[in-house]
């Protein structure tokens, strides 16, 4: 089996999952002052953001624990796909 190249930064997965952290930011709603203390303890979140990255990819769970219906039944669903995972119909940004 042919070694697989690493993902780089302009993969279609790695774009994926910036924006969910793109989404998480927005979420956050920081103010001015929160925003500057997030980006001077830019190491500490690089590094939980790598042992998180590990930890995720680790095991060999399936990513979602339950699969969203399909056909008529997807109509109910209070889930829509955002930045390659699920949130709330009403709580959607744009993803």
């Amino acid at each position: 089996m042919p070694k697989q190249r690493p993902v780089t930064d302009e993969d279609q997965e790695s774009l994926r999952a910036a924006s969910i952290f793109k989404i998480a930011y927005k979420r956050a709603k920081l103010n001015k002052a929160k925003a500057q203390l997030l980006n001077k303890r830019g190491d500490e979140l690089r590094q939980r953001i790598t042992a998180l990255i590990a930890e995720l990819t680790a095991s060999a769970k399936p990513a979602r624990k339950y699969a969203p219906p399909t056909g008529r039944d997807r109509t109910w669903f209070p889930y829509v796909e955002c930045g390659g995972g699920l949130v709330r119909r009403e709580t959607r940004i744009d993803c």
